[in-house]
């Protein structure tokens, strides 16, 4: 083999080697990248949102530097906590048949939020007869108006002249989903609350399922919802989480008569929603304004 043959194969051979070596090595480097959970400066970095599919995971560093998770927060409850919440609540709608609110009140329920009026033109046809029924059975009473798209300050309108709400009739925006009519807007509840506290002088209360209302407000804190006292649903054993907003909770919907945990049914009514308060009787009915 002639000198100039040889020269040429080895050329060839060390170029050979090093197209290999080099895309063996970006091979490496592209799977080592693929390892790596998060790459992030990890000394200017404070706050992280990991999304999957199902829910979006927050973190945040401590003043010590340690990564905590701050929601969704679940961890078993306290047993004692939840043991010590006042199951005294049903909610209740046309849905439900009442036989007797009296055997209601002796099994231990203390008071009742019923549905009274949809967007602005629905009305819970056993709204009033059931007020009258339960009051004289020594019952609190409330009304809900379930939330749909549109205008806040009408329907909230709508809501106060149906109830024509007394001093210790409670008052609840229910703001969820609504396949039928549209779902409100953050906006719109806002404008909701602020019309019955402006004609009424008092905040209602704020119904809403907790996944909902964690996609709604998110790290929102400034909302004026804040103002409401917070009545949350979920169907677990442990208590819900609280929006960013929110101090704590104060009604729990634990059940709606199927899901959940027992009991799912009362006296004088069977199967229905239920919820428990956070705190005691005497803290129940000053949310209620009715003197313990």
């Amino acid at each position: 083999m002639s000198l100039r043959k040889s020269l040429a194969m080895v050329a060839v051979l060390l170029a050979l080697g090093a197209y290999v070596y080099f895309v063996e090595f970006a091979q490496e480097k592209e799977e080592a990248e693929k390892k790596k959970l998060l790459t992030f400066d990890r000394e200017t970095v404070t706050e992280l949102a990991l999304t999957y599919p199902d829910r979006t995971v927050h973190l945040k560093k401590d003043t010590a530097g340690k990564w905590q998770i701050t929601q969704p927060i679940e961890v078993e409850a306290d047993e004692t906590t939840v043991n010590n919440l006042l199951n005294a609540i049903v909610d209740l709608s046309h849905h439900n048949t009442v036989t007797d609110f009296a055997a209601t009140r002796a099994a231990g329920i203390l008071g009742v939020i019923h549905k009274a009026t949809e967007a602005t033109t629905f009305v819970d046809a056993m709204y009033h007869e059931r007020r009258a029924l339960a009051l004289s059975a020594g019952l609190l009473w409330g009304a809900y108006h379930f939330a749909s798209q549109g205008d806040g300050q009408a329907q909230a309108d709508f809501f106060l002249e149906t109830v024509n709400p007394q001093p210790t009739d409670l008052l609840v925006l229910d703001f969820e989903a609504n396949s039928n009519e549209g779902t409100m807007t953050l906006a719109e509840a806002e404008a909701f609350v602020q019309r019955i506290k402006a004609q009424t002088g008092r905040f209602p209360g704020l119904y809403s399922g907790e996944q909902f209302l964690l996609g709604q407000l998110g790290d929102n804190t400034g909302t004026v919802l804040k103002e409401c006292f917070l009545w949350l649903a979920r169907y677990s054993q442990s208590p819900p989480t609280v929006p960013k907003a929110f101090p704590t909770f104060t009604l729990w919907q634990y059940t709606d008569g199927s899901s959940g945990s027992q009991p799912h049914q009362v006296s004088g009514v069977g199967l229905c929603d239920r919820d428990k308060f956070n705190g005691d009787e005497a803290g129940l009915r000053r949310l209620w304004g009715v003197s313990a």
